[in-house]
């Protein structure tokens, strides 16, 4: 929060591609509570993601995927906090996705998400 405290009223853009998968879920939380502080606020993220236990935008939890690496239900954590979602998509970008042997871990999780509309 000390970083966005000079900011917090003005408009705020984060972008992250790739490396929130580093994150513990124990941080990801705080990272989005902060997030949730700035009142001009948009957030897009993509990652990539597994779909080894279910849809990632519907875990409503982080799973570990080997290494030191998540895939993080990115909607679920931004509106625990408040954020509202625009869009959240997952995107399969192998394809045809039903033959490729390793799909369960071969997408990606694209969040869009604001704390209010900025002009």
């Amino acid at each position: 929060m000390q970083l966005l405290t000079p900011y917090i009223e003005k408009d705020i853009l984060v972008f992250s591609s790739g490396s929130l998968q580093y994150v513990q879920p124990e941080h990801l939380q705080g990272f989005f509570k902060t997030l949730a502080k700035c009142p001009n606020l948009k957030i897009l993220i993509l990652e990539p993601a597994s779909e080894s236990q279910g849809k990632p935008d519907e875990l409503e939890k982080s799973l570990a995927r080997g290494g030191f690496s998540y895939t993080h239900d990115l909607k679920y954590y931004a509106e625990l906090f408040g954020i509202k979602t625009v869009k959240c998509e997952i995107i399969r970008p192998y394809l045809p996705y039903e033959d490729l042997p390793t799909r369960e871990i071969a997408s990606h999780y694209f969040y869009y998400g604001q704390t209010k509309h900025i002009l």
